[in-house]
C-alpha cells in the first residue's frame, strides 16, 4: 500500500455465496473510506469446453465475445442485487485465468487492498483445482483481505447501512517488518 490510506479496492467476483460476501465486505470499506471500488469479473475459456469445437477463427471470436458480453450482464445483475451504500463500483470483466488476470489488474490500477471471497475447499478437490484465493494472497503486491464464511459471532451486518461490523480480528507476527506493518 503506497500510504495509510485506502483509495482503490478490487473484489474479484464469481457469482458465488462467498464473492456476495467479499463485497459487503469490499462495499463496506469503500463507503467507509470513501474509496474507488472495482467489481471483476474474469471469463475463464477453459470452463467452456465447447469452445474447443468452434469451425472457424470467426466463430471462437464471437463465442469469446458473447463470452464476455454475458459476464459484464451478469455482474450488472449482482451489483443491482446487491447494491450498498450507494457505492457505485466500475465493473471490470476480462478474459483470462481468475488469479493472473486479478493480479494484473490490481497492479495496473494501483490498488490498494484486494477483497475476496475463499470457497474453503480441501484435500483432493483443492489439489487438482488450486485456489485463486491462495494464489493471489501469495502473487499480489498489496494486502488481500480474503473472506471465508464465518460464523455469525464474528461479524454481523449492520441493519441500515448494511456496513459490515467486525467483533474479533486476530493478528499473527513473525516479528518480521512485514508482519509488523500488517499488524498496524
Amino acid at each position: 500500500m503506497k500510504s495509510d490510506r485506502i483509495e482503490r479496492i478490487l473484489c474479484p467476483i464469481d457469482f458465488s455465496e462467498f464473492s456476495a460476501r467479499a463485497y459487503a465486505y469490499a462495499s463496506s470499506l469503500a463507503h467507509h473510506y470513501s474509496a474507488k471500488l472495482f467489481v471483476q469479473y474474469v471469463v475463464e475459456l477453459c470452463q467452456h469446453p465447447s469452445l474447443d469445437f468452434a469451425v472457424s477463427a470467426d466463430v471462437y471470436e464471437r463465442y469469446c465475445t458473447e463470452l464476455l458480453t454475458q459476464g459484464t450482464d451478469q455482474l450488472q445483475k449482482f451489483l443491482l442485487c446487491h447494491k450498498k451504500h450507494g457505492v457505485e463500483p466500475r465493473c471490470i470483466t476480462s478474459q483470462g485465468t481468475a488469479a493472473d488476470s486479478i493480479l494484473s489488474f490490481a497492479k495496473e490500477q494501483a490498488i490498494d487492498v484486494i477483497v475476496m471471497g475463499t470457497h474453503g475447499i480441501h484435500g483432493f478437490e483443492r489439489l487438482i483445482l488450486g485456489s485463486v484465493t491462495e494464489r493471489v494472497l501469495r502473487m499480489a503486491q498489496c494486502p488481500v483481505l480474503a473472506v471465508p464464511k464465518l460464523p455469525a459471532e464474528t461479524v454481523t451486518l449492520a441493519t441500515e447501512q448494511g456496513d459490515v461490523k467486525l467483533h474479533k480480528i486476530i493478528a499473527c507476527t513473525d516479528f518480521s517488518d512485514s508482519s509488523l506493518s500488517a499488524f498496524e
